[in-house]
């Protein structure tokens, strides 16, 4: 098995005196890195200490498999936001889809705007007595009244 450091802990530095006879305990907190992967790790945990002679010691005082497990909230946000995502990316296809059908697709009638009848007149009628063409005066110079 490969054993590599992942992550260290030893910021923190108590300085704590414990008399020869005596017992202590040092309450050390310590939390993983988030971007740890959720599996089994193992962990070794130790302890750095000076004796009355200036001599240094370490004693390994807890060595085993720990297994990390993502926290069920992040798991209930991390559906959450998938289902978002999911809804936003189907809802952006139903868009494309439109979209593609409208520019791509056959030609539909579109509704005629209402005309005047065939009885009222040609459907330049607007036109007359001006000089563009379609118009009753087109082609024919105008003729001025006095």
């Amino acid at each position: 098995m490969d054993y590599r450091y992942i992550q260290n802990f030893t910021e923190m530095t108590p300085f704590t005196e414990i008399k020869e006879g005596d017992q202590g305990t040092i309450y050390y907190r310590f939390f993983p890195d988030p971007n740890l992967e959720p599996r089994e790790y193992v962990l070794s945990l130790t302890v750095d200490y000076i004796d009355a002679d200036k001599e240094e010691f370490q004693t390994v005082y807890f060595n085993q498999t720990i297994e990390i497990v993502e926290s069920q909230s992040s798991q209930n946000s991390r559906t959450f936001f998938g289902r978002c995502l999911m809804l936003a990316l189907l809802a952006a296809a139903g868009v494309g889809a439109q979209t593609f059908s409208k520019r791509f697709g056959g030609k539909k009638s579109k509704a005629s705007a209402p005309s005047a009848s065939k009885n009222s007149g040609s459907a330049n009628e607007w036109l007359q007595d001006t000089n563009i063409k379609g118009g009753a005066s087109s082609g024919k110079k105008a003729s001025k009244k006095a």
